[in-house]
Order: structure tokens, then sequence, then C-alpha cells
């Protein structure tokens, strides 16, 4: 190393004093204390000194002067001290150390609609690091079925509301994402009623009956779907904070751990069979079996809706693009 930085000094001394013999009478006026130099014009004004008595001073004397000045640069460090500066640098920065782009907390925010099976709503992601993100939202849906059933009229009504919070966690260098989540309020259900006019012919548990016309059968049943809190897990792409766009889609599908759905019905009024004649519902041992079983069939069908369904896509623009820089192996 001490032998690279002789050669180079060496060689800036002999262009410069070519240099300076060339031009001396134009660049050098004698003083070197106010005018701003190049390399080279530093050289010379070291070196030689224009007069008009004397001429021009040797290149001897530069050499002379330099060698003074490469005396006294130090050493070039050792493999030991080396290796004594890397061993005080901070754990993991080395040969092998890159760079990595990290997200602050909370240094970015987007704000989205979505819509899905639990119908339409909107939701808030906020990061809590690079591959974290925090996601709060809520949806909501209103429908109202009517259907026939077995002969029975039905004037139904699905309200479905829900409030959730979850982390948008990214495994990978990509937008697919894993987020486990829970659901803070759900308010999904399902009710209906039913009138069935007199002298009509309906079905319950796959037995006929009539509806009595002086007293015209009438009910309603209710599908509460399981519990308030429920916790749930969804997989999906993409990515409400993507850093190189403000516009995102995100598309989630999973399931929440709803509990055990519970489905009611409730009937009255009088029946009427070619046997018995025509009988009050609650009276008739025969309707109420039927009512019975009726309600457990149901229950057993929708044990399945213990995993209730989640499948969204959402629109969001994102808000700010805050990062830092850390060293990583």
């Amino acid at each position: 190393m001490l032998m690279l930085r002789a050669a180079v000094l060496v060689f800036l001394i002999s262009y410069s004093a070519g240099l300076s013999l060339a031009e001396a009478p134009r660049a050098l006026d004698g003083s070197c204390s106010n005018r701003a130099f190049t390399l080279a014009e530093s050289i010379r004004c070291e070196g030689f000194t224009a007069n008009s008595d004397s001429g021009l001073r040797s290149s001897s004397s530069i050499s002379s002067s330099w060698s003074s000045s490469l005396s006294s640069l130090p050493d070039a460090p050792d493999a030991d001290s080396i290796e004594e500066f890397r061993g005080a640098l901070p754990k993991g920065f080395g040969r092998q150390t890159k760079l990595r782009m990290v997200t602050d907390r909370f240094s970015q925010t987007a704000v989205g609609f979505v819509f899905g099976l639990g119908g339409l709503g909107a939701q808030v992601s906020t990061a809590l690091g690079t591959k974290i993100n925090l996601r709060v939202g809520g949806s909501f849906l209103n429908v109202n079925p009517q259907v026939i059933e077995q002969g029975i009229p039905i004037d139904g009504a699905v309200r479905l509301r829900s409030l959730y919070a979850g982390v948008d966690v990214f495994p990978y260098r990509s937008t697919f994402h894993i987020s486990p989540g829970l659901t803070m309020y759900n308010g999904n259900r399902m009710t209906a009623v039913t009138n069935i006019a007199g002298g009509q012919h309906f079905s319950i548990n796959d037995i006929d009956y009539v509806s009595d016309p002086t007293d015209p059968v009438h009910g309603w049943f209710d599908v509460n779907l399981g519990r308030r809190f429920a916790p749930s897990l969804t997989v999906g792409f993409g990515n409400m904070l993507k850093r190189s766009a403000n516009w995102t889609l995100q598309t989630d599908f999973g399931v929440q751990f709803i509990g055990t759905p519970k489905f009611t019905l409730v009937m009255n009024g009088s029946v009427c069979t070619p046997a018995d004649g025509c009988t009050r519902i609650q009276d008739d041992p025969q309707s109420v079996a039927d009512l019975k079983q009726q309600q457990l069939d149901v229950n057993r069908e929708i044990q399945i809706l213990r995993f209730y369904p989640i499948l969204t896509t959402s629109l969001s623009y994102r808000f700010g693009h805050k990062v830092s820089t850390i060293f990583w192996r």
C-alpha cells in the first residue's frame, strides 16, 4: 500500500512539473494566498515561485518537499488491525452484509371498500412492520327473500352485521398473506314469518297437512348464526399497503369459527287431516312430534355453518410511505 501511494505521488509531481514549466508565466503571479487552485496548480504553487530575477525553482525542490510529506504518512493497517475493527462492528455486519428497507410502525395507512359474502363494508389497514399489517373493518347486508318451501310461504329477512380485526402476515416476498383475526361482533341472523291460507296443503317432516280455514296456520322461525365473538383465519393475495402502488386490490377467503348455529321453529293455528279432522297444532301429538323432528333435521343440516365462510374483495387507497434502512446478514 505504501509503495502504491508513493508511485501515485511521483506521477502527480512529474505531471505537475511539466505543466508548471509551460504555464508558470500565466498561472503564477507570486501570490498563492488569495486564489482557489486545482490539484495541479496547488503543486505548482508549492514547488515553484515566479520572479523576474531568479526565474523558476527546479523540480528537485519539489521532490525534496514531497519526500518529507510521504515520510509522515501512517503505515497501512495489518490483518490483525482489520479483524479487530470488524469485531467492534454491530453483530451481523460483515462481508455478507446486505441492506433491507423496513417500514416504520403506523407510518402508512390505507382505506378501502370491501364486498363479499358478508355484504358491503369498509376497512382500514396500517403497518405494524415490514411484513405485518393491522386490518380493521366491518360489513353489512340486508336481504328480504320470499320463497315457498314444501307448500309453506316464507317471508324472510336476512340481516348480516359484522365487525372484525386481524393481522395480515406476509411470509414471502409477494402479496400472499395469512390473516388470523377476531370477529368482534357477529350480528348475522335470519328470521322469517309464514301465513298459510286456509285450505292450503303443506308438509312438515314430510307429512302432509291442510291449514284450517277457520284457524289458518301461521308461525315464524329464526336462525342464530353462532357466537357474538369468533376467531377467524383467512389467506389471500394483495397488500393494502403495497409500496409500488397507491390503489390496490386484495382478496381473502377463509372461515370464522362461530360455534354451533341454532334453528328455532314455532307454528300456531289448526291443521286438518282426513282421519282426525281439524285440531290445534299444540294439541295434536303428531303435529308436535313432526315440528320437533323438522327442527332437529334443520339444525343437523346447518351444523356445517359453524365454520362460517369468508370471501371478500377490497379496493383500497394507501396514504403515506415511510421506510428506514437497517443492516442484516
